[in-house]
């Protein structure tokens, strides 16, 4: 079944629901599973789409290294400024500040967990 199909079964079933004052709805797992990639995919454009602060440089080989999903390599040497062998531009897409709130606050209930044992 195409995805435009699967869209309008779940939108009749949504309003359906809705019309009789429902305020949850069954769905068909392979609907959804169908369904979740797209909308993964919208969620990562918006996130894309808005303004982003330069992170750093970096060279292709290494993030090309880093992306193949190898174990050998998990991280990436980032300079503040371009070098001819660090020309890959990286960006931050999300609010900087909150991820290293977010970051701070899970390795304080990290060490304060091993910190009980």
């Amino acid at each position: 079944m195409n995805l435009e199909m699967t869209l309008s079964f779940v939108r009749a079933e949504v309003q359906r629901a809705e019309h009789h004052g429902n305020t949850s709805v069954e769905l068909n797992l392979k609907d959804m599973l169908e369904l979740l990639p797209l909308i993964e995919s919208g969620m990562h454009k918006n996130r894309a789409e808005r303004p982003m602060k330069r992170a750093g440089w970096t060279t292709p080989a290494g993030m090309r290294a880093m992306m193949s999903g190898g174990k050998s390599k998990r991280a990436i040497r980032m300079f503040r400024f371009k070098t001819p062998e660090h020309n890959l531009e990286l960006f931050f897409c999300d609010n900087v500040a909150e991820k290293i709130a977010e970051s701070e606050a899970l390795v304080a209930a990290r060490a304060a967990k091993e910190g009980e044992r």
